[in-house]
């Protein structure tokens, strides 16, 4: 693992340094602009103090695994049913175990602002930003061993799963809308059980970010309608060596990068506890919602629309050769405003790469748009392109064709319709008239 580390930290400081021209649109977006006194702090560090730090975390991540395993092989209680006292006694020594594993890799000191809420009066906590595995810094200010919310693929990893199995976590399928709505149940159960379960963490973002926003929350959380304690986390340090995004350095280089840092600096803001108005209660998304704006109010953090699903296009576009930027389309913000779904928006997103004629770039021009529709650059041409170039900068990124087809069709479109479009715009001149709208909506 040292030498792939030192490989990935070597590849990364060979690397032109591209700082994100902006991260509230590109909040999956993680680079670094290290000043030469950082990288030779990297290069000493990592022949000196970091691998003697290593050493040690790895011990004692391995005494917690196995703590863990223990716990999950001797305690034969199923996992729907509460802890029960020696089952949490174990679990403080685990957790014991994990906070010197913390400690090794630079965590020295978690510092905690406000209160910590009981389970009696809040239930489920909500933790913000998310943006790495070691948010779980959270687990470690709870006045009991908190048990929590995570995605099922996580569960089967070879050591961190079986110390995520020991909480009793529940485990969700992110992209199996029954797995979300027997989720969003058993947080209920728990919420509900009288102080027989322990309080439930919360990641409502469902992914991790560059932590210079906060996107939007996952409802499914908030639908038990039961008071929650909002939990904002940050990470006060010169160098960002913990966000793990979709585009950026992997986790083996910021774990290096992390283990040759001095210290990581970490601080917990408990927040009031939040108790949902009748309104709230009955709309789970409002509810979300306003509990986002009390953890960016806190930690002065804007908001955006882009949820977990701009991931899952980024990677789509990848896959395609585009830019991974292309995906980003702010995918909450569609679904609400349009009749739009996943499955339709990667069909989409196929048809864009080939119009893009292979560009990288993630653009198309007015060139690639007559190219694939085999038709010369003629005023009719001209004026079809400016309804989705709508800021006449010459060229349509993935969002800007997501919202022109919309104009015409509720995402149904294919290669056929966008000559349909096309048609239809060169018959009624200028602009589609009602008449043509309705008769391309409805062809029969």
């Amino acid at each position: 693992m040292v030498v792939k580390s030192i490989k990935s930290i070597k590849s990364f400081l060979q690397e032109d340094q591209v700082v994100c021209p902006d991260p509230t649109i590109h909040p999956f977006f993680h680079r670094f602009n290290l000043t030469m006194g950082q990288k030779i702090q990297i290069i000493v560090m990592s022949i000196t103090i970091a691998p003697v730090r290593l050493i040690f975390a790895s011990f004692f991540f391995f005494l917690t695994w196995a703590w863990a395993y223990l716990i999950t092989t001797s305690m034969k209680s199923e996992s729907n049913e509460p802890f029960g006292t020696t089952y949490a006694r174990l679990l403080k020594v685990m957790r014991c175990l994990a906070r010197l594993t913390l400690f090794c890799v630079g965590f020295h000191r978690i510092t905690v602002k406000g209160e910590p809420a009981s389970q009696a009066d809040a239930p489920v906590m909500v933790a913000a930003p998310h943006s790495s595995l070691l948010d779980t810094v959270v687990f470690f200010v709870c006045k009991e061993i908190p048990s929590t919310v995570s995605r099922y693929e996580n569960s089967s990893a070879m050591f961190s799963g079986t110390i995520l199995k020991a909480m009793r976590p529940v485990l969700v399928l992110r992209q199996d809308q029954e797995s979300r709505r027997k989720s969003a149940d058993e947080i209920a159960r728990r919420a509900q059980s009288g102080g027989k379960w322990p309080q439930t963490v919360i990641f409502p973002e469902g992914t991790c970010t560059n932590r210079k926003v906060l996107i939007g929350f996952k409802a499914g959380g908030f639908a038990c309608g039961a008071p929650v304690q909002p939990i904002g986390l940050r990470f006060p340090n010169r160098l960002d060596t913990l966000s793990w995004v979709e585009n950026g350095p992997c986790g083996r280089a910021l774990f290096w990068l992390t283990l040759c840092q001095f210290q990581t600096k970490c601080e917990v803001h408990c927040l009031p506890v939040y108790n949902p108005s009748d309104k709230e209660q009955q709309d789970p998304t409002l509810f979300a919602e306003n509990v986002r704006k009390v953890i960016a109010d806190q930690l002065d953090l804007p908001c955006t629309e882009h949820t977990f699903d701009d991931c899952r296009l980024m990677r789509q576009a990848k896959k395609l050769g585009l830019s991974m930027e292309v995906g980003l389309v702010e995918y909450y913000k569609l679904r609400r405003n349009m009749v739009v779904n996943m499955e339709s928006l990667f069909a989409r997103l196929s048809e864009f790469a080939c119009i893009t004629n292979g560009k990288s770039s993630g653009t198309i021009t007015i060139e690639d748009l007559a190219s694939f529709l085999r038709s010369p650059i003629t005023p009719t041409m001209k004026r079809f392109f400016s309804a989705f170039d709508k800021e006449g900068k010459g060229q349509i990124t993935f969002r800007d064709y997501i919202l022109g087809l919309s104009l015409y069709s509720p995402l149904r479109t294919t290669e056929t319709s966008i000559k349909q479009v096309f048609d239809t715009f060169n018959k009624s001149g200028c602009q589609l008239s009602s008449a043509d709208i309705a008769l391309y909506n409805n062809p029969s």
